[in-house]
């Protein structure tokens, strides 16, 4: 497989997606072939949207009525209802609906208390001895504080490996900035009848921050040298033409069968 390297700069879509599998990362950077989001992901990127909308408000004092919040949702996922993948009998507009009981709960139980002192603030951080950087975006700190919001199916009984390594990823951007976070806290919406809200907060230790670096660096090194492989049997993430966009494509390519649903 020929493998044009993608510009030299990872990010924490970047990481976790070459972490979820290393072939959706081939196909998706170095051959930069798009896949359509999943109703879920659709969902979760109009509940970002509308929740920075917010908070970029609020971090100019002035706090946002909930309804103001879901027309900044709607917004958005109308927008992206044509370019979605939706599954087999999904409904788009149950997924709205959900998306607004997901905001009403986490409007009243989370965001009315956080004062954000930092919304979508921009990082880059370079490498050692290597000609890559790590970029992003720091979704919110409030009171010295790094939070993200994630919507989830089910309720976690503590954060979830995946969330907190992005949030480890935050605190390493913001230390590299001469800034000491006092705490970090993952927020969750979770997606029950009835939609509830769960927060679970943690510190960030000094030896997640250099076993991030080292990982950034790790991966970087495999995408040099094309170490791509399908995860299929080996990820805990699930493998399927549900849930994965270039299921089709990895078939022809490394051959095998993909899980349907």
């Amino acid at each position: 497989m020929p493998t044009p390297i993608p510009d030299n700069h990872l990010s924490a879509s970047r990481v976790n997606t070459f972490g979820r599998c290393p072939m959706q990362y081939y196909f998706r950077y170095c051959l930069e072939l798009t896949s359509p989001p999943s109703g879920a992901l659709s969902l979760g990127s109009s509940f970002h949207i509308a929740l920075e909308h917010y908070y970029k408000q609020k971090l100019n004092k002035v706090s946002l009525e909930v309804g103001e919040v879901l027309d900044a949702f709607s917004t958005d996922f109308d927008e992206r209802i044509h370019d979605t993948a939706w599954w087999k009998d999904e409904q788009p507009g149950k997924f709205k609906d959900q998306g607004v009981g997901l905001l009403k709960v986490y409007h009243k139980d989370i965001a009315v208390d956080v004062q954000p002192t930092s919304v979508e603030h921009t990082f880059e951080i370079p490498f050692e001895n290597k000609e890559w950087t790590f970029t992003g975006r720091t979704d919110l700190i409030a009171e010295g504080v790094v939070r993200e919001a994630k919507t989830i199916g089910q309720r976690p009984s503590a954060v979830k490996a995946p969330h907190k390594l992005q949030i480890v990823m935050y605190a390493t951007a913001n230390r590299y900035e001469g800034n000491v976070e006092t705490g970090a806290r993952v927020d969750y919406a979770v997606k029950n009848k009835t939609p509830i809200c769960v927060s679970y907060p943690f510190q960030v230790q000094d030896a997640e921050v250099d076993f991030f670096l080292k990982q950034v660096s790790r991966v970087a090194l495999m995408i040099e040298n094309e170490m791509f492989m399908n995860s299929r049997h080996l990820s805990p993430f699930p493998c399927s033409h549900k849930f994965c966009g270039y299921a089709t494509r990895c078939e022809k390519t490394i051959g095998g069968i993909v899980a349907e649903g």
